[in-house]
């Protein structure tokens, strides 16, 4: 394992993110390489996330979409007029 992601799962068990931001600078010794490297994995980590709410979002609202057509009577051989 390469140093960068040692430093970032170590740095996730940090329980605030003061906490993580002081690990991470102590962890990366001044090496801003290292710190950028860490940081971008976090940046990687953070799109994931939000990647991941916004489609289970995105996937709930389709559903309660989609039922609410069905309770209104679409797709039970009913007819809007």
């Amino acid at each position: 394992m390469n140093r960068e992601r040692e430093i970032f799962l170590e740095a996730l068990e940090q329980p605030t993110q003061e906490a993580r931001a002081a690990f991470i600078e102590q962890a990366t010794a001044g090496d801003a390489k290292l710190r950028e490297a860490v940081n971008a994995l976090f940046a990687c980590q953070q799109a994931e996330t939000i990647k991941i709410h916004f489609e289970e979002g995105a996937a709930g609202i389709l559903r309660m979409s989609w039922a609410s057509l069905f309770r209104n009577g679409v797709g039970s051989g009913s007819s809007y007029h």
